[in-house]
């Protein structure tokens, strides 16, 4: 028996008419969803365009932008932040900073691939701006055996709204993490 035939065997539950000619255009079962959309709703929707969303949409909250400015950070620690913020990983990824490829996610980058993304900064201009990305508690250092990569705080921006925990406990102290509370 097939999903619809299932579906038709249970009581109907409700009947949708048409207003305006009377008649039923549909049954309601039990478990059964359906979406009713008032004329304001469509009203809006047929007003409204929705853009495209793809794994590379950044959520970054404007409050929390505004505080990104008033933290004063120096023109080159923004550019590293852009760049970050381009390369943020999504899903068991989120808040890693990865190669990306198109909406292909890969390995994450180290430190120094990360500083080959940004080739108008010098290597001691890129260590000073990490160091301040750091001391704001935007990103956070991990070290993997001889290699340093980098966390991005969940708090400030991510890819998606499904978060790591483990990524989600380095930051929780943060300040970022107490204002959103």
């Amino acid at each position: 028996m097939n999903k619809q035939e299932e579906r038709e065997q249970r009581l109907a539950t409700y009947h949708i008419v048409d207003p305006i000619h009377g008649i039923v255009v549909d049954t309601l079962h039990e478990g059964d969803r359906y979406k009713i959309i008032t004329s304001e709703q469509q009203q809006f929707i047929n007003s409204h365009v929705k853009m495209p969303k793809s794994n590379n949409f950044v959520l970054l909250d404007s409050q929390v932008l505004n505080k990104l400015i008033l933290c004063n950070l120096s023109k080159s620690t923004y550019q590293v932040l852009f760049v970050i913020m381009t390369h943020l990983g999504y899903y068991e990824q989120s808040g890693q900073i990865i190669k990306k490829s198109g909406t292909n996610f890969g390995e994450r980058l180290n430190g120094k691939a990360l500083q080959s993304l940004c080739p108008n900064i010098s290597k001691s201009t890129f260590d000073r701006a990490i160091d301040e990305l750091i001391n704001h508690e935007i990103i956070a250092k991990e070290k993997q055996g001889r290699d340093v990569f980098f966390i991005a705080n969940p708090f400030i921006f991510c890819l998606g709204s499904n978060v790591p925990i483990k990524v989600v406990e380095i930051f929780q102290k943060s300040k970022w993490a107490k204002e959103k509370k």
